[in-house]
């Protein structure tokens, strides 16, 4: 076969959408082609197969992935240009979590969009209202863009039918399009909440693919995006639970997040552990199948609640205890210490115990801790 004339293996091929015909010679001509007569063939025909070439524009993609939101101790938990599926049972902290990822994103520069399709304006705002985060969000300078259900009643959806959103409505469109004329003004994080409303309730893998690519991809594109979701059934004694739904939802994403625990309200207190399920390119200092965060909640008053996403460093959580003991008038109780340093109870109580056998903390006969 002449390397100057037509490739027998293209006959029939008229276009980069016509099929390929390359059954024409015996297999074994093709183990045989020299590095030349490859390089001739995709140099020739390389646009069939989409060939990226390399060049100084693509060294852009080895730069480090911004970091939008972290824990107090600094662990990465959402990344730019990350697809991230935060799911778990009800009354969780998820919807919270989001809203705090937002308020993070947009105070270090950057841009947000919250889609609420299961809260309206008011509850959304409310929400924001009793976490203390509605000053700096207002305050952002149209950084911070706030799109509910309402906005797409409005345009004759009726929001319970999530069928409707195997498309985006009007008004995610006007949204979407608000992303890509402000492209220059910081890393974009977005949010879907949740997955069900928003038109990804489904049990096919096909169908939810295709929903990810009209309603999700585009927002991809921009910056970081979390979907957030509720979980199945539990299998068997695990820990953990699967997505609702199709196992794609899973496949699809870069990050999945799992959250587990008894979240707070306006009257109690309560600490919800974040799992670290996926990390498909290691951007998180966890690893799979590890805590990531704890979010610990405590009423402050007024119908409000102060949040905090904690790390879980063993060493973080005992310096938090000796500064809450230093800083008592007089020896505090093991609840006393819980409520200053506001983390999980099961696990101030094993780090208690470990400090009080290593020497680092001193017990009176009524059990209360001081330093010794």
């Amino acid at each position: 076969m002449s390397g100057s004339g037509p490739d027998p293996r293209l006959d029939g091929v008229t276009s980069r959408t016509a099929p390929f015909k390359f059954a024409l010679e015996p297999r074994e001509s093709w183990d045989n082609w020299d590095d030349l007569r490859i390089a001739q063939f995709l140099a020739e025909h390389g646009d069939l197969f989409e060939l990226e070439r390399w060049d100084d524009s693509l060294d852009d993609d080895s730069a480090p992935a911004a970091v939008l939101v972290v824990a107090e101790d600094g662990t990465p938990l959402v990344v730019e240009g990350q697809h991230h599926l935060v799911f778990g049972p009800k009354l969780t902290g998820k919807t919270t979590f989001a809203l705090i990822a937002c308020a993070q994103t947009v105070s270090q520069g950057g841009r947000a969009v919250y889609l609420s399709y299961e809260m309206g304006r008011r509850a959304v705002v409310h929400r924001l209202i009793s976490l203390g985060l509605i000053g700096p969000l207002r305050d952002s300078g149209g950084r911070f863009r706030l799109l509910s259900v309402d906005a797409m009643r409005r345009t004759g959806i009726h929001p319970d039918d999530a069928r409707y959103y195997r498309t985006p409505p009007a008004p995610v469109e006007r949204a979407l399009l608000w992303a890509e004329e402000t492209a220059d003004e910081g890393p974009l994080l977005t949010v879907f909440d949740s997955v069900t409303r928003a038109g990804g309730a489904t049990n096919s893998d096909h169908e939810y693919a295709g929903w990810l690519e009209r309603v999700v991809r585009p927002w991809e594109a921009h910056g970081a995006v979390l979907l957030l979701d509720h979980v199945g059934k539990r299998k068997g004694r695990s820990r953990s639970r699967e997505p609702r739904g199709t196992s794609a939802k899973g496949d699809q994403a870069d990050i999945e997040l799992e959250f587990n625990g008894q979240a707070w309200n306006a009257e109690a207190e309560g600490s919800v552990d974040v799992w670290v399920e996926k990390d498909r390119n290691a951007y998180l200092a966890t690893v799979p199948g590890r805590r990531a965060a704890v979010l610990a909640g405590v009423p402050s008053g007024q119908g409000r609640v102060d949040v905090r996403v904690l790390g879980v460093q063993s060493d973080d959580l005992r310096d938090q205890i000796r500064e809450a003991v230093a800083d008592a008038a007089a020896p505090l109780t093991r609840t006393a210490v819980g409520n200053a340093v506001r983390r999980r109870r099961a696990d101030v109580w094993a780090a208690i115990d470990a400090m009080v056998d290593e020497g680092e903390l001193a017990t009176d006969d009524q059990g209360k801790l001081s330093l010794p």
